[in-house]
């Protein structure tokens, strides 16, 4: 099942975080965040997983040492390697409808990082969360790479608020 919410909405914070606490356990949580930082429109991922990774979460995949289908293979391993049973939360960036564009989704389901682009990579994540920064059509790539960093800025900063909120406390 997949939930989406208005970023720039007032009650954005609330509304995501009640969902995410009903989808999250307490403990043993990893972020995979997912994209490059050589495409604004890809960045949503190691941009969120660097704000995550300043506030004390474990994360895999962020500005500088990002993770990407190059090696997202390696990645999982790695976190299977260090981490008994990890919970992992599978952040992107994505391309979806015209009115869905700036909304963060929610889903209880794996995500397949790479689908806009027609890349096949392995589904990861118990859960996972996008953020849909352009429309959905032909160019995808180009699409990607026409996305203002105020969107990434802003739909990273909202959502990360909204994950941290959601998380237990230490």
């Amino acid at each position: 099942m997949t939930f989406y919410y208005d970023t720039s909405a007032p009650d954005f914070s609330l509304r995501f975080r009640l969902q995410f606490e009903n989808m999250a356990p307490e403990k043993d949580i990893v972020f995979l965040c997912i994209g490059t930082d050589k495409i604004i429109g890809d960045s949503l991922g190691p941009y969120i997983g660097t704000l995550l990774k300043r506030r004390g979460c474990c994360v895999y995949g962020c500005i500088g040492d990002t993770v990407n289908a190059t090696n997202l293979t390696a990645a999982i391993v790695q976190i299977f390697r260090r981490h008994k049973n990890p919970f992992i939360i599978a952040v992107d960036a994505c391309l979806g409808r015209r009115d869905h564009v700036g909304f963060a989704s929610l889903s209880t389901e794996k995500l397949k990082a790479g689908a806009g682009v027609n890349k096949i990579l392995l589904p990861v994540g118990n859960i996972s969360v996008t953020g849909i920064v352009t429309e959905f059509g032909a160019n995808s790539f180009k699409r990607l790479m026409n996305v203002s960093e105020e969107r990434i800025v802003g739909m990273g900063r909202a959502m990360t608020d909204a994950l941290c909120a959601a998380l237990p406390t230490k």
